[in-house]
């Protein structure tokens, strides 16, 4: 069934089950199969906030990194347009450093609606580091807008580290 808001809590565009001869393959879900590191994959966006940001209850993470993406999703306002239609593998992970306090859920939106199984809450106190992360697949008969947002006010300083603060991995399947 072709909807949207259809989501499973794996992903894995590419077993590493299958044998052909000597030498282990991958069985992709084009029905192929690719001998060396991985499937061919032709849509995809990594999408990274490594600056503090702050953002209102309800609005997107602005992603505001050095973003790499295929040039079929175009990413305006935090928000990444999928090309569709197709099945897409969605992951996510957000560090709270040690610095800053949160006290909200963040969750993966389609078209406006929270996709099942992406909401991961937190309740934090400064002092402790604190990361959150989730995935799912989705599958979409057109075009359709994703985000990740924070259910309440938020403010995140910039990482000590320098590593990410929000990552968000979109890979077409």
């Amino acid at each position: 069934m072709c909807g949207p808001y259809n989501s499973y809590n794996i992903c894995n565009p590419c077993n590493h089950f299958g044998r052909v001869g000597a030498s282990v393959s991958r069985w992709c879900s084009d029905g192929g199969f690719d001998s060396g590191a991985c499937c061919l994959i032709s849509h995809y966006a990594y999408l990274i906030q490594t600056d503090a940001f702050a953002i209102a209850a309800n609005d997107p993470i602005p992603f505001t990194g050095a973003n790499v993406m295929s040039n079929t999703f175009e990413l305006a306002n935090g928000e990444l347009t999928l090309p569709g239609p197709g099945v897409y593998c969605v992951q996510y992970s957000v560090i709270i450093p040690s610095a800053a306090t949160a006290n909200t859920s963040f969750v993966l939106r389609l078209d406006g609606m929270d996709i099942a199984g992406t909401q991961r809450t937190v309740a934090n106190a400064s002092g402790e580091m604190t990361t959150v992360m989730a995935q799912a697949i989705v599958e979409v008969c057109e075009t359709a807008v994703l985000g990740l947002y924070s259910t309440a006010a938020l403010m995140l300083p910039t990482s000590v580290t320098g590593d990410p603060l929000v990552t968000l991995t979109v890979t077409g399947l």
